[in-house]
């Protein structure tokens, strides 16, 4: 299979520049030919491949060069954080809260605790503030958020991977420089992802992904093209092979 022009033209831009190329790929239009052609031409010492869905990162791995590493986000974090610390991972629901408040109040603290997760703020009480919450709010969601960094109770999906994100932003994680890091469904992204993305260091960096899909709505996600339109260069692919 040979490259189409739209495709020659973003491998030239890569392999010829630093920073953020973003590829808004139609359906069909050959995104993982060209993020692998890009990985062959460019032979990182250090690469990442990242996305949300598992089974597109276990495929990924059958198609990239082996010494691309392919994963989602939250196996990239689980090492560090739910390793490292020997954190237990579990559930976090309305059986957990401990406090005498009615259901609803319950729902309320979860939703918040998943809303901040998922967000790109790293303060909780900044978070709360921005977002009008009550002081009463915020309160448990930091106290079940400590509780889960202490191991006192177990954590979540959404807990370690902004413990992740907290982490890269604060300094507590560190990654030597990666020669390319590619990230995979940019226009179904949470704003954790994006900065996650955004911290690790890397030469390169590439997102593809269709602008106008949005399949994780329950995960609060957004349009990463929109986020990251001022930080790169964006090329379409239109040329669909289906």
């Amino acid at each position: 299979m040979s490259l189409t022009a739209q495709q020659q033209t973003i491998l030239d831009h890569v392999t010829s520049t630093t920073g953020l190329t973003m590829v808004d790929a139609k359906a069909g239009s050959g995104k993982t030919f060209l993020l692998t052609e890009i990985a062959k031409a460019l032979r990182p010492k250090s690469a990442l491949y990242l996305c949300y869905n598992k089974t597109i990162a276990v495929e990924a791995a059958t198609k990239f060069p082996k010494d691309i590493k392919c994963c989602t986000t939250h196996s990239l974090a689980y090492k560090p954080i739910i390793s490292e610390h020997k954190l237990t991972l579990g559930t976090f629901n309305y059986k957990s809260i401990t406090e005498r408040i009615d259901y609803s109040l319950k729902e309320e603290i979860l939703s918040t605790f998943k809303e901040f997760c998922l967000s790109p703020y790293i303060s909780i009480s900044e978070f709360c503030q921005a977002k009008e919450y009550s002081d009463f709010t915020c309160k448990l969601v930091t106290k079940y958020f400590t509780q889960m960094a202490d191991g006192i109770i177990d954590c979540n999906y959404d807990f370690y991977l902004k413990y992740f994100h907290i982490s890269l932003a604060t300094g507590s994680i560190t990654y030597p420089n990666f020669d390319l890091i590619m990230l995979d469904e940019g226009g179904d992204l949470n704003a954790v992802t994006i900065e996650i993305f955004r911290l690790l260091p890397a030469t390169r960096k590439v997102m593809a992904g269709d602008v106008h899909q949005n399949i994780y709505t329950f995960n609060h996600t957004i349009n990463g093209f929109e986020v990251l339109k001022d930080s790169g260069t964006i090329f379409p692919m239109t040329i669909s092979f289906r």
